[in-house]
């Protein structure tokens, strides 16, 4: 398994990029609204063509709930919502999720959290932590299942292999987790 985290903008040339992406890569980006999320979205692409040893401007393909993948290739997932994360495996489909500590909300933990994962929390020392972890846990879930976060996410963790870890990122802890399901196919 490889991880990639990029804690800042890269530096790239998004003009020259932008003009190599395929047509799909570059429709993804046009929806963006601001110039930092196209850079990374563009970034990104190269970096899983140049991991994977794609042919130039070959595409994605993407299942019906819009996960990318290219067939006869390693399995890949992407979280951006806050620093651009890439996983890559060999061995089965994986999911990432990368976040900066959350707040504990009790509320919003009732509405994606069971009893038993609300009691864990309730009872740790950083509760904050906790709560950051299990959401990241369930959203790479989500990711290597090929759901998406209309599923109900009480109990979407499953018995898979997790590797979560901190990092420190602009000053703020920020938290990656992986699941990797093995022996699965695209």
């Amino acid at each position: 398994m490889k991880l990639y985290i990029l804690k800042k903008t890269p530096k790239f040339d998004f003009e020259k990029g932008y003009s190599k992406l395929p047509k799909s890569r570059r429709e993804k980006v046009d929806k963006l609204a601001n110039q930092k999320d196209k850079i990374v979205s563009a970034y990104e692409y190269f970096l899983i063509a140049k991991v994977l040893k794609l042919d130039d401007g070959q595409d994605f393909s993407y299942s019906p709930n819009g996960r990318p993948y290219v067939p006869n290739k390693m399995d890949f997932s992407i979280s951006n919502s806050c620093a651009l994360c890439v996983v890559f495996s060999k061995n089965g489909i994986v999911g990432v999720d990368g976040e900066f500590v959350k707040k504990y909300d009790p509320s919003f933990a009732k509405m994606i959290c069971n009893k038993n994962e609300i009691e864990k929390i309730e009872r740790a020392k950083d509760k904050d932590r906790e709560f950051t972890i299990l959401f990241t846990k369930k959203e790479s879930t989500l990711k290597s299942l090929d759901l998406n976060i209309n599923n109900d996410l009480k109990d979407i963790i499953g018995d898979f292999k997790y590797k979560t870890f901190e990092k420190i990122v602009s000053g703020n802890r920020f938290f990656v987790s992986i699941c990797e399901r093995k022996n699965s196919k695209n």
